[in-house]
């Protein structure tokens, strides 16, 4: 049963927040970011207000526990969730990276895609773990968070919340038209008819005993199902989160400006028959495999320690921006990545030449070692078909960075760090120290070029890493100075016995250690390429490359700082990643085919003119892509212009559906 309280129908109260309004830790700047998130105390009573650019703003009995106020988040933050206790909490940033503060563990981050937009953070009953939503309707589980099939969405319809049920074994998923999806036990009760919202459904809240739930849409209506029934309507604009308090029998709103309303219910109150405990343990999903046996194939790779520090050349520590390649376009080809959500010929309007697709190994191979899951393969072969029949040149992520799960059962499949911290899985497979797991990736190339060998696409992109970069793991917790060599295989040939990063220094472990660290990194780069050539793939193979990194001439202060994190380039963390593009890229092996740089950050000035150095230097084209944050029009009117300033061959924006204008002809 679904109702809509009106004015008359009950008493409701819109109480101030004066006494919450008061804020601990970060303020929002002058120009203020907009609020994003919303997440209560345990007592109801204080709140943490999450602002777009980092900032955590705590209000009443909620305390500060740090925020990105003084580091660079990536990409804007969307979210914020508490942890059970109110003694930390999570910040989801929109590319899915979570950051955890006071007693928040730091369990993993979401989706590498590139395509990819989170929308919501929601902690497990137990506490012990977190569900990431996409706003595609993808669902990633962390800790003890069980997961469920993806939703199927309309063409402009967007997820916007996931709630479990107060037992753990399911969830809704709530849509930006008010649609309802189950996962696991859960019931539907009920969700927005058609033409009855007119604004965006924002959160869906579930009584304590699981038989109802409220829908809250952005112009601050609620509506009950089921058991729940909703409090009197109230009409309001620039509503960004809406979270009721069970405690104190309440919804809170959160507007754009960062201000808090209250909506008390003095009707409409949560029925609880009967309390329902809460599981302290969810049920998860059955435990990967772990008998897998290992492919019959043998790795053609060297040792990660075979690019001893003479073998790693040292550029020059000053880069300068120099001509581009003769053969290099004078206009770019324009590139788009999903959701592609127009005709092909609509595209082509808008003077875009190429499309990124993106697959994943996880998908592909799913549950068993060569237990192939043909539909995907054959879904893309179809859809590169019908890009390449609209006129469309196609680029591949076929998604080595995101591997199945019954790999991470075998030994030494995460990366581990110096203080025997093990990076999460979202941080991708530890390809880099691991010859065994190459092997398995060996296969999944094999594989994914074999389907497609009859119309191949035009460019594959490779990396590896987390967000399908050339990289390391991020840093395993806020202030954690990780460098990931420290697993058994990494082990077995580690430079310089009985020292670690942070150590007092007594010869040259410093640049031993280093070398060996970012030589292990090149060697990964380098298979990768020999995995795609070995297929018979012979067209065009681009390399990504993030940020700006850092080079050699911040020696010196690694040097000094022992590499205990202390220098610049270690508090802003290239140097743990192993992003030194200068040596990454003098060392690529273009005998092996044609070759591209790629870079993630095009947008970036300094990004931009190191890449382009180094490619040209190498004689390599240049491609690269939108941060896929700068949306507004005078955004993609700059990247248009770089691109064509440095002559990049391809120039990708990257989320298609925020695309402000057309590209120029040419």
């Amino acid at each position: 049963m679904r109702t809509k309280a009106t004015l008359a129908g009950f008493l409701a109260v819109i109480v101030s927040l004066a006494a919450i309004v008061a804020t601990v830790g970060s303020a929002p700047a002058a120009s203020t970011p907009t609020a994003v998130g919303l997440a209560l105390t345990p007592s109801g009573s204080g709140s943490w207000v999450a602002f777009s650019n980092g900032v955590v703003s705590a209000r009443n009995d909620g305390v500060f526990h740090g925020d990105l106020s003084t580091r660079r988040s990536r990409t804007p933050i969307v979210g914020i969730e508490s942890t059970a206790t109110g003694s930390g909490y999570w910040l989801l940033a929109r590319d899915g990276t979570v950051s955890a503060f006071g007693d928040a563990p730091g369990l993993g981050s979401g989706a590498r895609r590139r395509s990819f937009v989170a929308a919501a953070i929601t902690r497990t009953p137990s506490g012990g773990g977190y569900w990431i939503l996409g706003r595609d309707g993808s669902v990633q589980g962390f800790g003890d968070a069980r997961t469920y099939a993806p939703v199927a969405l309309q063409y402009g319809e967007e997820a916007t919340d996931l709630t479990p049920s107060p037992d753990g074994n399911g969830y809704w998923i709530l849509t930006s038209i008010g649609g309802v999806h189950t996962r696991g036990t859960v019931a539907f009760y009920g969700a927005l008819g058609q033409g009855q919202n007119t604004s965006r459904a924002l959160s869906l809240s579930v009584t304590t005993t699981g038989e109802g739930y409220w829908i809250a849409t952005a112009g601050a209506s609620i509506y009950g199902f089921g058991a729940a029934v909703a409090p009197s309507g109230v009409t309001s604009s620039s509503v960004v989160s809406v979270v009721r308090s069970s405690a104190a029998n309440q919804f809170v709103l959160l507007r754009q400006d960062g201000s808090l309303s209250v909506l008390s219910q003095s009707a409409g109150t949560d029925p609880t028959p009967a309390a329902v405990t809460p599981t302290t343990a969810p049920p998860t999903t059955a435990a990967p495999p772990t008998t897998a046996a290992p492919p019959t194939t043998t790795s053609s790779a060297a040792t990660p320690n075979s690019i001893p520090a003479g073998a790693v050349p040292a550029p020059s520590t000053t880069v300068a921006a120099g001509p581009a390649p003769a053969s290099a376009p004078t206009s770019p080809m324009w590139s788009v990545v999903g959701p592609l959500s127009d005709s092909y010929a609509t595209m082509k309007a808008k003077g875009i030449k190429s499309v990124l697709l993106e697959m994943a190994w996880r998908d592909a191979e799913p549950t068993t070692h060569l237990g192939w899951n043909q539909p995907i393969f054959d879904s893309m072969r179809s859809r590169i078909a019908e890009a390449k029949a609209a006129g469309m040149q196609v680029i591949l992520n076929f998604g080595m960075q995101e591997p199945p799960d019954w790999l991470w059962a075998q030994p030494n499949s995460r990366f581990v760090d110096q203080f025997g911290n093990v990076a999460s899985t979202s941080q991708g497979p530890n390809l880099v120290w691991n010859m065994a797991l190459r092997d398995y990736a060996q296969e999944y190339t094999d594989k994914v070029f074999s389907e497609f060998a009859a119309s191949p696409p035009d460019i594959v992109r490779i990396g590896g890493g987390h967000w399908g970069e050339v990289t390391y793991p991020a840093r395993f917790a806020p202030g954690v100075n990780s460098y990931w060599a420290f697993d058994a295989n990494a082990m077995a040939t580690y430079p310089v016995a009985g020292w670690r990063p942070g150590d007092a220094v007594t010869a040259n472990e410093v640049d031993r250690f280093l070398n060996w660290y970012l030589g292990a990194l090149i060697n990964y780069q380098n298979w990768q390429v020999g995995a795609v050539r070995k297929t018979g793939y012979s067209g065009v193979i681009a390399i990504l490359y993030p940020d700006t990194g850092f080079s050699d001439a911040d020696l010196p202060a690694l040097r000094a700082s022992r590499l205990s994190g202390a220098s610049s380039a270690e508090i802003n963390y290239e140097v743990q990643r192993g992003i030194h593009h200068s040596r990454q890229i003098a060392n690529l092996p273009t005998t092996q085919g044609r070759l591209a740089v790629w870079g993630t950050w095009a947008t970036n000035q300094s990004t931009i003119v190191e890449l382009s150095a180094l490619a040209n230097a190498k004689g390599l084209p240049l491609m690269g892509e939108n941060s896929g944050d700068d949306i507004s029009l005078s955004d993609f009117q700059a990247f248009v212009q770089r691109a064509k300033d440095y002559r990049m061959q391809v120039a990708l924006w990257v989320r298609y559906p925020n695309l402000p204008g057309s590209f120029p002809a040419g």
